[in-house]
């Protein structure tokens, strides 16, 4: 029973073994005929040294058939479907390896490690797109790098995949043992392109956000103004300008905290206005000390801009020499005793010096004009004792800006100081 079934091994496996095309017919006939003869040897010792040395010579030239067998049958498949015993190794034929897999082990670990580092890539940027509230550019931002790297991660972790990309390199004519190299060059191009958007933040934070906030400003939507710079902050947190505009819609609100927090941060980056707009909310709470060592670092970054050609510099000057002179006016008068009155004067005629830089910057544009300087010179000269010069200055001041909550009381004060006078006249 045996010889005749030896005999069919050798027929089935010549006739695989001539074919230029393999079918998957052709292997299973060897693998059943395999099969019947396996069950037979069940007692070995019934079995003929002759008959079991044609068997082993048989069983090396299938093994030889490894490569081809493996490229044409879904082996995995078919012992999952027959339920094959692990003794019946034919069925679980590998292909042979070749000089290339040596390193496999070496790529393979590189792709995991690619793989990670994309999970933390995907982590970090739909942290970034969620921040600052959802809208349908976070929802992209976020699911798409997401979807694409569990794509990936499946088609070279999983069988599914692997088989995947085997008819993918086979549709490519690149060989089945460049397996690991192509799961690597697939994990490193996910790599590649996560860092791309990681990198391109700050670009779809100006574009997408930062100027969209800016015209929204321009419109009095501040609501919607604030929510779109928190997502450029969110996206872009080094970015010095989207603070700085933050602060200033949050100080036209009163929100004097948060104004203050981002005007800090819009100061690391070195926005030469943001020290002017932190130095005047010291001011405001009468802090002149903090702010004099803002107004120090300023006036050395404009030293060092002096030949830019900057259309704000006139307005950054402005501001700056107002903001010194309020500054030195501050410190005169926490000076202004019997003690110090000579230290309080000369802090006086610093401020009259700044105020007057301030006042005569011509560059200045007319829709820029404060008035602030105005005002604060002539509380100046009142106490220099320089009444009737301060008559032409509490003048101005009624033209000062309205937006700014300190010029009110100013104004109040100039009306009180020219009706006194005309009531002494």
């Amino acid at each position: 029973m045996l010889t005749p079934l030896i005999d069919q091994y050798e027929k089935e496996l010549h006739l695989l073994e001539e074919s230029t095309e393999l079918s998957e017919e052709a292997i299973l006939q060897v693998f059943l005929v395999r099969d019947r003869i396996q069950k037979l040897l069940s007692d070995k010792t019934d079995v003929s040294a002759d008959i079991l040395l044609d068997l082993f010579k048989l069983d090396s030239r299938l093994k030889k058939q490894a490569n081809r067998i493996n490229q044409k049958a879904q082996l995995v498949t078919w012992r999952s479907s027959l339920e094959i015993p692990v003794n019946y190794w034919w069925w679980f034929l590998k292909p042979e390896s070749h000089r290339f897999d040596k390193n496999d082990w070496l790529w393979n670990s590189l792709t995991i490690a690619s793989l990670t580092a994309s999970l933390s890539l995907v982590v970090d940027i739909s942290t970034r797109f969620l921040g600052g509230g959802v809208g349908f550019g976070s929802a992209l931002g976020t699911i798409f790098p997401s979807v694409l790297t569990l794509f990936t991660a499946g088609g070279v972790l999983t069988a599914t995949g692997k088989i995947v990309i085997e008819k993918l390199l086979s549709k490519m004519l690149i060989p089945a043992y460049f397996l690991a190299e192509a799961k690597l060059v697939i994990s490193l191009l996910l790599v590649g392109f996560l860092v791309a958007i990681k990198v391109g933040l700050p670009s779809i934070a100006e574009n997408w956000y930062i100027q969209p906030a800016y015209q929204d400003y321009k419109n009095d939507d501040w609501d919607s103004a604030i929510s779109k710079y928190e997502k450029a902050i969110s996206l872009d947190p080094d970015n010095a300008q989207a603070h700085n505009q933050l602060g200033f819609i949050y100080e036209q609100l009163q929100d004097l905290e948060k104004a203050r927090s981002e005007y800090k941060l819009a100061v690391q980056g070195k926005i030469l206005i943001a020290y002017n707009r932190l130095a005047r909310l010291y001011l405001l709470e009468k802090k002149p000390n903090e702010a004099i060592s803002l107004l120090y670092i300023l006036e050395s970054l404009i030293e060092k801009t002096k030949n830019d050609k900057n259309s704000d510099k006139s307005l950054l000057q402005y501001q700056f020499y107002k903001n010194l002179g309020w500054t030195r006016f501050q410190q005169g008068n926490t000076e202004d005793d019997k003690k110090m009155i000579r230290s309080a004067k000369r802090r006086y005629q610093e401020a009259k010096t700044s105020l007057n830089n301030a006042i005569s910057n011509s560059g200045l544009p007319e829709n820029e004009q404060e008035g602030t300087a105005d005002c604060l010179m002539a509380q100046v000269l009142e106490k220099l004792k320089e009444t009737e010069t301060s008559k032409k200055y509490w003048n101005l001041c009624l033209d000062a800006n309205k937006r700014l909550p300190e010029v009110d009381g100013w104004k109040f004060i100039a009306r009180e100081r020219l009706t006194t006078n005309k009531g002494e006249k």
